[in-house]
């Protein structure tokens, strides 16, 4: 098939922090990567999510997925899962140390996306059989900063093109979208 990657989470940073007393901080709420196009949908790669911030601590915005015109997925926070078509597949992003983890890397036998990096995972690689499903995102990480735990910055699948229709792969958990077409 000619299929896509996933994006890549933003990335995730955890720790302990002392507030000043009567100073303000700016949080910037960035995001995740998009997944690249699939055909038909033009191939192109995904967009990279932008940076989080809070006062001085940041993180990189998730790698954009590939396209399937064996487009490289992107570096970022953690990185997004690389595009192939069925003879040529490029490299999957990589993540950002202490923030999240790699993409997968697709698969030329049968031209299935990687998978965009989580927090907790890297992207799973795309499956070398036919009629398989698109790559998994990575997973998330749990953290109990709401006072229970929750799981964040899930990667997104790959897409997964077979003559007639998709098998896109699903996200990983916390919050990864699966692929797109």
């Amino acid at each position: 098939g000619y299929s896509a990657g996933g994006g890549g989470a933003g990335g995730m940073r955890t720790g302990s922090f002392s507030p000043d007393s009567g100073t303000t901080y700016t949080v910037t709420v960035g995001g995740g990567g998009n997944g690249g196009l699939g055909y038909p949908g033009g191939g192109q790669p995904g967009n990279s999510g932008s940076n989080s911030a809070f006062g001085s601590v940041t993180c990189s915005g998730g790698g954009g997925g590939g396209g399937y015109n064996y487009v490289a997925g992107s570096n970022g926070g953690s990185g997004g899962g690389s595009g192939a078509d069925l003879y040529n597949a490029g490299a999957a992003g990589n993540g950002t140390s202490g923030q999240g983890s790699a993409g997968g890397q697709a698969s030329v036998a049968y031209g299935m996306g990687g998978g965009g990096g989580g927090a907790g995972a890297a992207g799973a690689n795309g499956p070398a059989t036919f009629a398989s499903n698109g790559a998994s995102g990575g997973n998330g990480l749990a953290n109990a900063i709401t006072g229970s735990s929750v799981t964040y910055a899930g990667g997104g699948g790959g897409s997964a093109y077979i003559t007639g229709g998709y098998n896109n792969g699903s996200g990983g958990t916390g919050g990864g979208g699966g692929g797109n077409a």
